[in-house]
């Protein structure tokens, strides 16, 4: 009976309330659902707030991403070496374990002045003295690619040679051991890598540094022809192969990887990088711009897909274009690129 009583004066409200006013569908009058089409609710403050500084940050980067972008990041070869750098980074498919491969060749390629220095002093200074020296050297060698720290190998380097120094009788033998040694220490402070690859040459046996003055001419050749094929590359590879073979056996290419098409591979990278490294210098700009734009982009994306225009009423600043966002679209799978070590 007190259901009914309670129906029945719900029923009295509603019939005297406005025909507008009184439901239509369940318990939505017309008045609440033209409210609903038509008044949008405001944006909360603090959120139109967070929307407007981080767009102004972004107005604030796209400008220098704009001004570092540049026709030449289309090129197809520099679009090669990005894929290329890409996949021996992350070890992808046929350049799976190649990447350390790769770094090696390259330090020894920039340290082979140092190399055939070395190997030049130790050819024509052969005293008893100076044989001695460079066996202790080789013992230093060996423990620094253990676990010698770099400031033990400059003090021990330094101070072999001082002693070596004191017993040779002419100086022009004596600047020979000086300079052997500032190579060294140079080595292990600028091209840690290079040095590992010295101790590997003398372990190996492999003292004709000759060939890595044929390996960088290669390099300097292909650094001026179109590098997009690598078939020109190819055949370079073989015909010098020997020379390839004898520094893969120092660099760790073995078994089925030792083969033209992996010398290839680095070969071709390699002159890539020499080739563009100044446009690569400048692409790792760009990205670093788009990394700084990216947390600002996230930020208004969220905040405008959390407030959608059909239910509410959006600010001028939230209808406006992204600044940086053709580009960033452009450029985005290269960002990994920052991660690299």
């Amino acid at each position: 009976m007190k259901s009914n009583n309670k129906e029945a004066t719900q029923l009295n409200s509603t019939l005297s309330q406005p025909w507008w006013n009184r439901p239509l569908w369940g318990n939505q009058s017309i008045w609440e659902r033209l409210k609903g089409m038509f008044i949008r609710e405001p944006i909360p403050e603090s959120s139109i707030f967070l929307h407007d500084r981080a767009l102004a940050q972004l107005k604030k980067i796209a400008p220098l991403i704009e001004g570092v972008n540049d026709a030449k990041f289309g090129h197809p070869e520099f679009i090669l070496l990005l894929k290329m750098r890409a996949s021996f980074n992350q070890g992808l498919g046929e350049y799976k374990g190649l990447k350390e491969n790769s770094e090696m060749v390259k330090a020894a390629l920039d340290a082979k002045d140092s190399f055939l220095t070395v190997e030049e002093t130790e050819f024509q200074y052969r005293s008893y003295t100076q044989q001695n020296f460079y066996e202790e050297i080789f013992k230093l060698l060996d423990l620094f690619e253990k676990d010698l720290m770099q400031e033990d190998f400059h003090q021990a380097v330094e101070n072999l040679a001082e002693q070596t120094t004191q017993k040779l009788k002419t100086e022009e033998g004596v600047q020979a051991i000086q300079s052997y040694s500032k190579e060294l220490q140079r080595l292990s402070s600028e091209h840690k890598l290079a040095l590992r690859l010295l101790y590997l040459f003398k372990r190996y046996e492999l003292t004709d540094f000759s060939i890595l003055k044929k390996i960088s001419e290669l390099v300097s050749f292909f650094e001026k022809e179109e590098l997009h094929d690598p078939k020109q590359v190819l055949i370079q590879i073989k015909v010098n192969y020997g020379i390839f073979e004898k520094l893969g056996e120092i660099i760790g290419i073995t078994g089925k990887k030792n083969n033209p098409d992996t010398y290839t591979k680095i070969i071709q990278y390699i002159a890539l990088m020499e080739k563009h490294k100044d446009s690569y210098s400048q692409f790792k700009r760009l990205l670093s711009y788009l990394k700084e734009w990216q947390d600002p982009y996230e930020t208004v994306v969220t905040l405008r897909e959390e407030y959608p225009a059909k239910v509410y009423k959006l600010p001028k600043t939230f209808r406006e274009e992204i600044p940086g966002l053709s580009l960033y679209e452009k450029y985005k799978s290269s960002l990994i690129l920052l991660n690299e070590k």
